[in-house]
C-alpha cells in the first residue's frame, strides 16, 4: 500500500529529504534527482516517519537504507 505523502506530515519532512538526498554542502547520490528520490519514497511504507525522525535527530538506518535501494531499483 502506497503512503499518501500530503499534509503536514509531508511539510515537515521537506528539509530531512532536502538535506538527506543532497542539498548546498551534501552530496546528493549518483544519478537520482530529487523527483527520482521523491518518487521512491512513495515505495517505502517507513519513509515519511524516517524522515519525520531524522528532522528529530533520530535516525533509523533501517528504514533510510530502504529508502536509498528503493531510489537505485528499476
Amino acid at each position: 500500500m502506497a503512503h499518501d505523502y500530503r499534509g503536514p506530515e509531508k511539510s515537515r519532512a521537506i528539509p530531512a529529504f532536502h538535506a538527506f538526498t543532497g542539498c548546498d554542502n551534501v552530496e546528493g547520490f549518483y544519478g537520482i534527482g530529487k523527483k527520482t528520490a521523491w518518487n521512491a519514497l512513495d515505495l517505502q511504507p517507513d519513509a515519511l516517519p524516517a524522515l519525520l525522525d531524522l528532522s528529530d535527530g533520530k535516525i533509523n538506518i533501517s528504514a533510510l537504507s530502504d529508502i536509498v535501494i528503493a531510489m537505485y531499483s528499476p
